[in-house]
This record gives structure tokens, sequence and C-alpha cells, in this order.
């Protein structure tokens, strides 16, 4: 019946039907393609600083707070800078983790108030050297290295004479290494992670406490403020619940390891649960 209604109607409307064939394959072809659009669209992008301790275990965190909000993300790594300006410029809708001064360098970001992680900033340097107890004071007047565009010891290092930046944390110990710098500045566990990967546990050591100590936010592009009142209630339910803390713990035995964690594949039961508040 259908057919012939179909059939009978084409002279009318001036169309054969090979042409109609034509027409409805074109049709449906957009029509799936605004569908792969929208479902790109629905994915959150955001940038991580490639190769730190702390932004590895941000990245095994994250997922399992979007999925909370019935959300799934794509993270990528990217050197800091780069990370920075993206973030900025809307190019990926945030950066995993960075400081609580980070907004000043990337206004365009907004931070979720409440932070999910933590770093300590360290000093590093040869055991042959007796550096373990310089104070901050002592150290500006030595050889300083640190992984370029890092803000926790940018900021630290705000007014220091003879500071380098290099591009990674690799990098930072063989330089040290070499004799080329005297400290190096990086996260507690980060350094750490670097020396063993290196195969270099003799050769180094570190000042006995930490230089400061900075919690860490998750940041979103400020088009995608309506996400940040979900995510502050996601990451509080999951300190409140122990989810969080547990999951870190996880993801820094893996680091420990030498198995880099990656994306969470698994989440609790709570992380699955839609936020529906």
């Amino acid at each position: 019946m259908l057919r012939r209604l179909v059939a009978a109607r084409l002279p009318v409307l001036g169309i054969g039907p090979r042409s109609l064939v034509k027409l409805i394959l074109a049709q449906l072809v957009v029509i799936q393609l605004i569908a792969v659009q929208t479902s790109i669209a629905d994915r959150y992008r955001f940038a991580a600083i490639d190769g730190l301790f702390e932004q590895q275990v941000g990245a095994y965190l994250l997922p399992c707070i979007y999925r909370q909000l019935g959300h799934d993300i794509v993270i990528v790594d990217y050197p800091a800078k780069r990370a920075q300006a993206f973030a900025n410029s809307g190019n990926v809708d945030g950066e995993v983790m960075r400081i609580y001064n980070y907004a000043m360098d990337a206004p365009n970001t907004l931070r979720v108030p409440t932070p999910f992680y933590q770093l300590e900033t360290s000093a590093f340097f040869t055991r042959d050297k007796d550096f373990s107890q310089l104070s901050l004071e002592q150290i500006k007047a030595l050889r300083v290295v640190k992984v370029r565009g890092v803000k926790h010891t940018k900021f630290i290092t705000d007014g220091f004479k003879n500071v380098r930046d290099l591009s990674s944390s690799e990098q930072m110990f063989l330089y040290l290494l070499a004799g080329r710098a005297d400290i190096a500045l990086t996260n507690t566990s980060n350094g750490v992670h670097t020396i063993k990967r290196l195969g270099l546990d003799d050769a180094f050591s570190r000042i006995a406490e930490p230089l400061d100590v900075q919690p860490l936010y998750h940041y979103v592009h400020k088009s995608r403020a309506e996400l940040v009142p979900a995510l502050d209630r996601a990451i509080q339910s999951q300190i409140a619940s122990g989810e969080l803390q547990a999951r870190a713990r996880e993801a820094e035995a893996l680091l420990y390891m030498g198995t880099s964690p990656g994306a969470a594949a698994t989440c609790s039961a709570q992380s699955v649960a839609l936020d529906n508040r």
C-alpha cells in the first residue's frame, strides 16, 4: 500500500524512484553525522601535563567523578604550557588538576572548589652534596632546575636568579647527575617515581621536609560553568565515602610498581549512580 502511494506521488513531486532513493540515503547520512557530532560533543576532553606523577593519579580519579554525573571524558597529555593554553582558549574543556593559583595565568578557567589530591614541593640533589637541611632562602643561591610550565615550582621560585626550565622530570635528574645543576624542584612523589624509573635510587636524596604543600583542583573552561556545582558535590561525596582516597592509593601503587594506571577502568556503584540532586 505504502509503495503504491509513494509511486503515485513521485510524478507529482517530479522525482524519479532512483532520485528518491539517493535523497533518502543522503538524509540518512546527515542524520548519522549529527548523531556522531552530538556523541562527541557530550564527551568532555581535558588536558593533563605529560609525565608527572600527580597528573597520572588525577587522570585515574577524574573519570569516576564524571561518571557519577553520567558523563564520559577523554584525557590527553600535553606539555604544561600547551595544556594551559588549550584549557584557557577552550580548545579543551579544562585541565585535570592544578594548584589554587593556576587561574591567575588561565583566567578563562573556573576552579571546582573542593580539591581532590595534593602535592608537595621538594628539593632533590645528588648524594655527594650536603643539602639535606637547606632552607628555601639558601636554595635561592644555587643552580635550580624545574619542569617548564609547572605552577607550584614556578611560584616557589619567584625571585630566584639562577633557574632553568627543562622539558621533563627525567631531564632534571640527568642535569643533576651531570653536575649542571645543584637542586631539582618537583613534587615529592614525582621525584621519587622518576628516580626509580631511571634506575638511580642510590644517586639522589632530598631535603628532609617539603618546601610547600599545595592542594590540587580540577579546572573547567568557563563555557562549562554549569558543571562546577555538580562536580563539587561529586568530589565531596567521594571524599566522604572514602572512595576517592582509596582510588588515589590504587593509582599511586600502580605507578610505583612501574605500571601506568591510565584512565579508571571501573568505578564504584556510587560513582556510576547519576547525580540527580
